[in-house]
């Protein structure tokens, strides 16, 4: 049997650090909910019958500050052949979707002279916050220095993301209601190939369908101080096992100029 619930419950008086913000546990995942929005898709050969509502589903994605720049993480998998110009966020002000201006992946490594397969993508958004768009989203903070814990002070995972059932989505009628779901999880090591593993204890009550590219956070606690720090992205997940693709994996691509 887990002990995370005994753990949260008793940290649940307590504060944690959440980038520049102190926040009560009680209140956490509903702030790190604000990380993560549904990865959309803006279908071109649509717009003249459904106008800003040409919008197709791709399931979640992180949003993330890195150094005063905006992106969204996904995974590859999520895109499936689509054109990555077509990724967009949707902006509740303006009622419409708002696209990428910057596209980073592992396509080919120069130095090594092969393919990458790491499954995992950067979408830019800086332009759009710039110009006054998506003034509703909120972006998680990444150090350039990102990394610096250890596996010791992992205390317990929550996920935050959109799977597609939960989802009210008419766009024939206009009409679009996300709605975000979270998790508290146990961190469980190693998964499969390069990713890392968290479990919970009962079936989840929800499809998990729609949970690629969302944003999972380790609760870390060193010296009794607690803290959030982005761990990675989901790769995979099922009623009770969710792997996902450690951040780390991202940093050489933030890094691209």
């Amino acid at each position: 049997m887990s002990n995370t619930p005994l753990i949260l419950d008793q940290m649940s008086r307590e504060f944690v650090k959440c980038g520049d913000l102190l926040v009560r546990f009680s209140e956490l995942e509903d702030v790190l909910s604000r990380y993560a929005s549904p990865l959309l898709f803006y279908d071109y050969d649509l717009r003249d019958e459904l106008g800003d509502y040409a919008l197709s589903f791709g399931g979640s994605c992180a949003h993330i500050d890195y150094r005063t720049r905006r992106f969204v993480v996904a995974t590859t998998h999520q895109i499936d052949g689509r054109s990555p110009g077509d990724v967009g966020l949707y902006d509740p002000d303006a009622a419409s979707i708002c696209t990428c201006s910057e596209h980073k992946s592992y396509e080919f490594d120069q130095m090594q002279g092969t393919l990458e397969t790491k499954d995992i993508e950067i979408f830019g958004f800086s332009g759009a916050t710039r110009s006054g768009r998506l003034t509703q989203h909120v972006w998680f903070k990444v150090s350039p220095a990102y990394g610096d814990f250890s596996v010791d002070e992992i205390c317990s995972v929550i996920i935050v993301g959109y799977p597609a059932s939960i989802q009210s989505w008419d766009v024939d009628a206009a009409h679009v209601k996300l709605r975000p779901f979270s998790l508290v999880a146990n961190f469980a090591g190693k998964g499969d190939s390069d990713y890392l593993k968290a479990t919970v204890d009962e079936d989840l009550d929800v499809d998990p369908n729609g949970l690629s590219g969302a944003p999972v956070f380790f609760i870390l606690c060193k010296h009794e101080q607690f803290r959030v720090e982005l761990a990675g992205i989901v790769a995979t997940a099922g009623k009770r096992i969710v792997q996902f693709i450690p951040f780390t994996f991202a940093m050489p691509l933030l890094n691209l100029k």
